[in-house]
């Protein structure tokens, strides 16, 4: 129901985690000597020069975003709605805490799979992109849609008691 905020932030959370599908994570600068490689990395893993990676980043993605949609019609069981929302949350951020290890410690993977590419880097410039901001995005949303529930709850059974 529109009429719930929890929709609307169950709404915002499903546009957000979709847009992930469009919007780069990370940008690649690779060097070596005086040639340079530029890149993206998103959820259809690295894309440089027309070369992709398999990297199957778009089926978690599309999955949390379906768990939103899913979360968002299951307005009339609450308890559903409840564990299909702290399900997407738990799995976000699992996600999330995954990208930020990987902008610590995924050089050397990217190194590995642009040498598959063909391309020996000498050196390797990541970059933050609008994705990577993204993916915390989401999770404030799913947390206060979850809040509204549990306020959709107690208002029930305060009304229970009064009858």
């Amino acid at each position: 129901m529109i009429q719930r905020i929890q929709t609307i932030y169950l709404l915002l959370a499903s546009i957000i985690t979709g847009s992930l599908l469009i919007v780069p994570i990370y940008y690649l600068e690779v060097t070596k000597g005086s040639s340079q490689i530029v890149g993206t990395f998103g959820a259809y893993g690295l894309v440089s020069d027309g070369h992709s990676g398999s990297v199957p980043l778009y089926l978690l993605f599309i999955l949390t975003t379906l768990m939103s949609i899913t979360g968002l019609l299951l307005y009339k069981n609450r308890k559903k709605q409840i564990l299909i929302t702290r399900l997407n949350l738990v799995l976000q951020v699992l996600v999330s805490i995954a990208f930020l290890l990987f902008s610590f410690f995924g050089k050397s993977m990217l190194k590995s799979e642009i040498a598959e590419l063909g391309f020996d880097a000498e050196t390797l410039q990541l970059s933050f992109g609008v994705g990577y901001f993204l993916l915390f995005l989401g999770i404030p949303f799913l947390l206060l849609a979850i809040r509204g529930m549990r306020k959709d709850e107690e208002l029930l059974r305060s009304i229970d008691r009064i009858r």
